[in-house]
């Protein structure tokens, strides 16, 4: 039996947003580079993988998908707390859809631990004919709760490279940082400790 691969980082990257803002389809393009098209099967919950490689370091991201509602507040706080990272997704031609954006993030940044990154998505740029929520707004809205934006399109992948570079880039940081102050703390608390 083969050993399971070890990675150097492993990332819980949790995404959020109304029914048929695109966030389906948006995983489905960051992990296997793939346009599902119109899914039309509602679920609550997902979770996908992605592997990629950055500086000669090993990085796996679990992708998790919930909808957000009134039937899933009870699971609100839990997913927020396990998260390395929060997307935020709205369709940008749905009103809508970005209104239940506005009311979730402000919800996310509430119950999200501190430092915990939120990238907003305003999604489905490939339809900038029908687009009804410009730019401004969507980083008006980032910026009013200490989020990035993006904005991205699930069908032709626009944004999401760099939008995935960069946060995998953020939390390596953010891991490292975290990992050396733990060592730095041991070493002070063995050299505290030390009989004379």
């Amino acid at each position: 039996m083969q050993a399971a691969q070890q990675f150097d980082y492993q990332f819980r990257i949790h995404t959020f947003g109304a029914p048929f803002s695109g966030r389906t389809c948006l995983l489905h393009q960051i992990t296997d580079v793939v346009f599902l098209g119109d899914v039309s099967v509602f679920r609550n919950m997902d979770f996908r993988f992605k592997s990629i490689y950055i500086d000669d370091k090993s990085v796996r991201l679990q992708m998790w998908e919930f909808c957000l509602g009134d039937k899933y507040i009870e699971f609100k706080e839990d997913r927020l707390r396990r998260a390395d990272a929060i997307l935020m997704v709205y369709d940008i031609t749905n009103q809508d859809s970005f209104d239940f954006a506005t009311k979730w993030i402000a919800e996310t940044r509430k119950n999200a631990p501190p430092l915990t990154p939120i990238l907003l998505l305003g999604n489905k740029i490939d339809l900038a004919e029908k687009r009804v929520i410009d730019t401004e707004k969507g980083l008006a809205l980032a910026k009013m709760y200490d989020a990035e934006f993006y904005e991205t399109s699930a069908k032709t992948g626009e944004g999401l490279k760099e939008l995935v570079w960069a946060l995998v880039n953020k939390l390596i940081k953010k891991q490292d940082a975290k990992q050396q102050e733990a060592v730095k703390l041991t070493l002070e608390s063995a050299e505290n400790s030390k009989c004379y």
